[in-house]
């Protein structure tokens, strides 16, 4: 076929070629059409126009016989310049740090991700989006709250202790925000609070494990996270998601959330104010999306040492 007949390419989507993990997980988060171009021959690159490779794994001279005077090749290793780590690791990093937050004059403290991430992912894409506009494309993403609405909120609960009457006392309060509310029950704590355990069938609720504890070994895991799905299954629950006790992550755990067929889990030392995400697991990614939240909760103000309940209200 003459280039006089060839049909244009396509603007979207983008065209993955050895790229690394983090670049597809935050693509996905954005929700930019994209594929990945597993075997190199030059029809693999007529689904799109935009072509993103890594400059550290593959040279550019050896697109040249893969493209055609149409495409835009993108090296994506020009973003890594001037950064203080690679962003495309950092955005799959698992490890945890000592965050700080000062609040007057209390210093509130969690282990959350070491990396910032959310900031990474839209640090990276505003430097790709500009890449693709210079190449004369066009950047479209989905929404990331339902039209017409411009934030999405929920409200979520960890009952980690067995105090009854701390329950009931939020649950009084609760009412107005029933409907966007997710409670993460530790079994081991409320197993044999039947009038608690009545109250929640009500609401949604799920996993938090049965010992509000994350182990080292997977076997021990899964005994945790299928011990504490059995018991919420014989209490009338249907759980889909799980929240590790203290926003813990490891892969191990991670298999264990897989092999029980949960939808989500939703762990801050891996991530956190971030939109939701499949995490890397050093060969792919897992089936079980990550639900970021803010890791600032009542607990931190009371470690600060802070007694005043309206400071927290505040």
């Amino acid at each position: 076929m003459t280039d006089l007949y060839r049909p244009a390419l396509a603007p979207l989507p983008l065209l993955l070629w050895r790229t690394p993990p983090g670049l597809e997980l935050i693509l996905t988060q954005e929700g930019i059409a994209h594929e990945i171009v597993r075997d190199a021959h030059p029809f693999a690159f007529r689904r799109g126009r935009f072509v993103l490779f890594d400059g550290r794994q593959v040279a550019a001279s050896s697109l040249k016989t893969l493209l055609t005077g149409e495409h835009v090749a993108i090296d994506i290793d020009l973003l890594r310049r001037e950064e203080p780590v690679d962003p495309f690791q950092a955005l799959i990093d698992n490890q945890n740090a000592r965050a700080f937050w000062r609040f007057r004059k209390w210093n509130l403290s969690e282990r959350v991700s070491r990396q910032p991430k959310a900031w990474i992912r839209r640090r990276m894409l505003n430097a790709l989006r500009q890449q693709v506009f210079a190449g004369g494309g066009i950047w479209i993403r989905l929404a990331p709250f339902p039209y017409p609405f411009r934030s999405v909120f929920n409200f979520r609960v960890d009952l980690d202790e067995p105090v009854p009457e701390d329950y009931h006392r939020f649950a009084l309060t609760r009412n107005l925000l029933a409907d966007c509310c997710t409670h993460f029950v530790s079994t081991h704590a409320y197993e044999n609070e039947g009038e608690v355990l009545s109250d929640l069938r009500r609401h949604d609720t799920q996993s938090h494990g049965h010992f509000h504890h994350v182990y080292r070994d997977p076997e021990a895991n899964f005994r945790n996270l299928e011990r504490a799905d059995r018991v919420l299954r014989d209490s009338g629950f249907a759980p889909a998601g799980f929240a590790a006790p203290h926003g813990r992550w490891n892969p191990g755990l991670d298999d264990a959330v897989e092999w029980l067929g949960y939808e989500y889990a939703s762990d801050f030392q891996l991530d956190y104010d971030d939109f939701p995400f499949f995490p890397w697991k050093g060969d792919r990614f897992s089936r079980v999306l990550q639900l970021p939240v803010h890791p600032v909760c009542e607990g931190l103000f009371l470690e600060a040492g802070v007694q005043d309940s309206g400071v927290v209200a505040d």
